[in-house]
């Protein structure tokens, strides 16, 4: 599976160069969006493959503490949600969501 992850990256990576040189800066940029609630060895892997390859993530929920409360699932589509509609307005922002699961 990290194998995978450091292929996906790689590839994000050259293709996101190709388009830099053969396209203007009024393209689409993209942004890695995870959610995070521990800084785990896989989130830390993952994190350095994503640095390696000079790609932006944002993480969210990191330090978050699920209660009875709150079902995990749930609450991770609602911080999406909320996480989306912050760009709503960015026409030119390509989001790409990455999960272990």
């Amino acid at each position: 599976m990290y194998a995978y992850i450091t292929i996906m990256t790689a590839s994000l990576s050259m293709l996101l160069s190709a388009a830099d040189e053969k396209y203007a800066k009024d393209d689409p940029r993209l942004l890695l969006l995870t959610v995070a609630t521990d800084p785990t060895d896989g989130y830390n892997r993952y994190r350095k493959s994503v640095e390696q390859f000079g790609l932006k993530m944002k993480v969210i929920g990191m330090g978050f503490k699920f209660n009875g409360e709150v079902h995990g699932h749930a609450y991770r589509i609602n911080m999406l949600l909320k996480e989306l509609g912050q760009h709503k307005n960015d026409s030119n922002l390509v989001i790409m969501m990455t999960d272990r699961l």
